[in-house]
């Protein structure tokens, strides 16, 4: 069985948006779409509504755009346990209040057994200098849901095949 990975969807508009003349953008875009062509066959993806949502969002051109690579993603359904836990994520201080949509990211990849979530958006982790995979899976134990778990995977740390650079 392949590893599962949820793709948030800054990844998705990594992939999908104009080249860009920033240096650092243009070497995300560049090492998005290598995964993308390369390596995403080695798992199974999936999403979430709230990566639908996003997606739509914006130009619409964009968003046509990136709404057609999320086809055939498979897409998980938000239970009560995920609202619950996204909650939580949010009150006991792993994400700040206004990132609201990325605790919903994490609840619904951790409560449908997702092994990795795979992001560009780890701002909120940097802002609060904190091991964000070690602040979920202390509330996860706490909420007795300690035998499920999640990494959290800043696309930076993708190893691009042709070894360039991290971003």
């Amino acid at each position: 069985m392949k590893p599962t990975v949820y793709i948030e969807t800054s990844i998705i508009s990594c992939l999908t948006a104009r080249p860009s003349n920033d240096v650092r953008v243009a070497a995300c875009q560049n090492i998005t779409t290598e995964w993308w062509e390369k390596q995403r066959e080695n798992f199974e993806l999936y999403i979430s509504e709230f990566v639908i949502v996003e997606a739509a969002r914006g130009d619409k051109n964009e968003a046509k755009l990136r709404l057609a690579a999320l086809k055939e993603l498979t897409q998980l359904k938000v239970t009560e346990e995920a609202k619950i836990l996204a909650h939580k994520f949010i009150t006991e201080g792993a994400l700040p209040a206004k990132a609201k949509i990325d605790a919903f990211h994490v609840a619904v990849a951790v409560t449908s057994g997702i092994e990795y979530l795979l992001t560009w958006n780890c701002t909120h982790a940097a802002e609060h200098n904190h091991n964000i995979d070690t602040i979920f899976q202390d509330i996860l134990e706490r909420e007795k849901l300690s035998k499920k778990k999640i990494v959290v995977m800043p696309a930076r740390k993708i190893v691009p095949l042709n070894n360039s650079k991290e971003c």
